[in-house]
């Protein structure tokens, strides 16, 4: 399970290529994290506010479009809901999934 990592994790896509190769085949991965929002809007004042994020809260990135990244690194998203909580848009956007290593 993965929470609140992703964004933080300097190398998400070597994060995600290790936990695929001890994920069985079949198996899956749950996740719940903060990333990029559904609009340009929101997304244009995620990466504005990034690198100031990053340095101030320990390397996070609110910017990171978490189905993408499960999908490049070869994983099946069964599974994916995202809605916005109270708090500021660039910051209150969140993942909820489950994907399986085919």
């Amino acid at each position: 399970m993965l929470t609140f990592t992703l964004c933080t994790i300097p190398s998400p896509m070597a994060a995600l290529a290790e936990l695929r190769r001890v994920i069985k085949p079949g198996e899956t991965l749950h996740l719940v994290e903060h990333g990029q929002g559904p609009t340009p809007s929101v997304v244009k004042w995620q990466k504005r506010i990034d690198p100031f994020q990053k340095r101030l809260l320990d390397g996070c990135h609110a910017s990171r479009d978490h189905p993408a990244l499960l999908e490049a690194a070869g994983f099946e998203i069964v599974w994916h809901d995202a809605a916005y909580a109270k708090g500021p848009k660039p910051w209150s956007y969140f993942h909820i999934g489950v994907a399986t290593n085919p």
